[in-house]
């Protein structure tokens, strides 16, 4: 408000002292100034109970907000949102609207939250289209680790690694990912063979695949299978993981909802529980960029039984 407006701080002083001082009536100030009389009986009585303070300008924010989040879910969110959570899975776990949420983020954390680039999305048009391939390096285990027991002294030492070669349809999000002792080329030919059989299986004909620059996907053995099948094989810029970016995207979610989602005893015993989970993420699972559907919403199979039996 400008210090001029009809109801400034020194129209609202003029008023009440006309009125208390010169007896002037509120009917008559009310049509000199062009306010309602309620207003001007507002202000005499806050000038009576709290003196000159009383005619100044209040805040507009209810004392009571009955629909507030709750202290505990704005920490809760807080905590999530440092922790490298989406904001799409913080209101999935927590059970609440996303609207909520990303205020939650913004006013909370917002200044605290690492400014990305900002993205750049494409999306091919058909499935099979572009097939992002990766390769994600997960530890071999004997016994469940710090990370889950928090004992540290207990430690499983020489195990060694294992490799999760992964791909994902650029247009659907369907995905694939299988558990491999290397990542040399003959391992991921292997593993680009046997997605085939399985996007086969669906009526998808691959045309493009996409590939980062390990020594195993440029090898001429990979590029060799890729041409072989009528694709067209392709690799990221240098140091430019963005442009694999739903590969990569995939492998967070993998690692952080199968590999780290649950207590497992040993690397054998999480393996097993790889297909159970690609089951449910192509099925069930909703993914953001869908709409809230599963990848199997964009493709038109008939025997699911028959792939993931």
């Amino acid at each position: 408000m400008h210090k001029n407006a009809k109801s400034s701080l020194h129209s609202r002083v003029l008023i009440v002292k006309k009125h208390l001082e010169e007896d002037v009536p509120v009917s008559d100030l009310a049509d000199f100034f062009e306010v309602s009389k309620s207003l001007i009986y507002r202000w005499i009585r806050r000038y009576h109970q709290e003196g000159l303070n009383g005619l100044r300008d209040r805040k507009s924010r209810p004392k009571r907000i009955s629909s507030r989040t709750l202290y505990w879910q704005e920490q809760a969110i807080k905590a999530l949102a440092l922790g490298g959570w989406s904001q799409t899975d913080i209101a999935a776990t927590l059970k609440m609207p996303l609207s909520t949420v990303c205020v939650v983020t913004h006013r909370m954390c917002g200044h605290l939250l690492k400014k990305t680039e900002p993205v750049r999305r494409y999306e091919y048009d058909e499935p099979g289209g572009l097939i992002h391939f990766d390769i994600k390096r997960v530890a071999r285990f004997s016994q469940p680790g710090h990370r889950k027991t928090g004992v540290r002294k207990v430690m499983t030492k020489g195990a060694g690694w294992e490799y999760v070669h992964i791909c994902i349809d650029d247009y659907t999000r369907w995905s694939h990912a299988e558990v491999h002792p290397r990542q040399s080329a003959k391992d991921a030919v292997r593993f680009f063979e046997n997605t085939l059989k399985i996007l086969k299986a669906m009526d998808v004909k691959v045309k493009r695949v996409l590939t980062d620059n390990g020594k195993c996907y440029t090898s001429r053995a990979f590029r060799n299978a890729v041409k072989a099948i009528g694709a067209r094989p392709m690799n990221t810029r240098p140091y430019r993981p963005q442009t694999n970016g739903k590969a990569e995207r995939f492998i967070q979610t993998l690692i952080r909802e199968w590999s780290y989602g649950k207590l497992y005893n040993n690397s054998a015993q999480r393996n097993a529980t790889l297909s159970c989970y690609l089951k449910w993420y192509n099925l069930v699972r909703p993914h953001g960029s869908l709409n809230k559907q599963p990848p199997i919403s964009r493709l038109l199979v008939n025997n699911v039984s028959e792939i993931y039996s």
